[in-house]
């Protein structure tokens, strides 16, 4: 299927708005379609340098939509199911998850800044067949994306989706200060 993203190429240089080829989930992950995202003073920082990640990719990391699609293995979401993107995965195994402190999880901090899924890989092509990663997983500057369902935290059907997207960093940023 198609996607319009927001894609940065080069650090420093304007994001660029163009039609990627986004592959479906796999197990253990979303389609999710972005009606709403936040733009963070991070995705500022990671645009010229300052926050390293992977490049090429696609920014944003504050979104909320629909869920379109769930892959094998996700039984706690459905399409249809309204969710907030958290920038903060958890893989649920190691002993940070295991001791319910998943935001100090080890392994999924070591894919997320790749701009890859936990899977090490991205669902995310350009035109040319390129690779592009999504910012920490979620990269909520496009129409869709393939998300963790861990990434994918459900809200209530009648929750503003403009105004809950800024629950995925913003609140969570200040609650873990």
């Amino acid at each position: 299927m198609k996607t319009k993203a927001a894609v940065l190429y080069e650090i420093g240089a304007p994001l660029v708005i163009e039609e990627l080829e986004l592959e479906g989930p796999k197990a253990n992950e979303v389609l999710v379609k972005y009606t709403a995202s936040g733009i963070c003073h991070s995705d500022y920082s990671f645009r010229y340098g300052v926050i390293k990640s992977a490049i090429p990719s696609v920014l944003g990391h504050e979104g909320a939509g629909i869920v379109e699609e769930v892959g094998s293995g996700v039984t706690d979401l459905k399409p249809g199911d309204h969710v907030i993107a958290s920038l903060t995965p958890a893989c649920g195994n190691c002993l940070f998850c295991l001791e319910r402190k998943p935001f100090m999880c080890v392994e999924m901090g070591k894919v997320i800044w790749q701009g890859c899924l936990p899977d090490g890989t991205t669902r995310l092509k350009n035109a040319k067949g390129q690779a592009i990663g999504q910012l920490v997983g979620v990269g909520t500057f496009s129409e869709r994306a393939v998300i963790p369902a861990g990434n994918a935290i459900k809200v209530d059907h009648n929750a503003p989706l403009d105004t809950v997207c800024l629950i995925g960093c913003g609140v969570t940023t200040g609650v873990g200060a």
